[in-house]
């Protein structure tokens, strides 16, 4: 059985943006992920406070405002994942008695 593991940023990210997401209509779901994913693959925090910025004055940021106060509210817990690697979605399979 393949395990699909995923660092605690990548978990804490996902839930960020699927919690800005919920409200958003489902028609207009791919464009805000599509501007979200700016902001949590920031290489820095003035990056992702720009990108933050950037979508909350779009028409998309201006129809999706929860989105924004979801990402602003979660700010502070968000901010230190950003120094970390960016989560891959390796596989690996749990060591067998052979392999030990």
């Amino acid at each position: 059985m393949a395990l699909l593991f995923w660092p605690a940023p990548a978990t804490m990210v996902a839930c960020r943006r699927c919690g800005g997401l919920r409200p958003v209509p489902r028609k207009h779901r791919a464009a805000v992920a599509a501007e979200l994913r700016k902001i949590y693959t920031a290489p820095d925090t003035d990056a992702a406070l720009d990108a933050l910025a950037s979508f909350a004055g779009t028409d998309l940021g201006r129809r999706s405002p929860q989105a924004v106060r979801a990402w602003e509210a979660a700010w502070e817990r968000f901010i230190p994942f950003l120094g970390s690697p960016r989560p891959s979605a390796s596989c690996s399979t749990p060591p067998t008695a052979s392999s030990r």
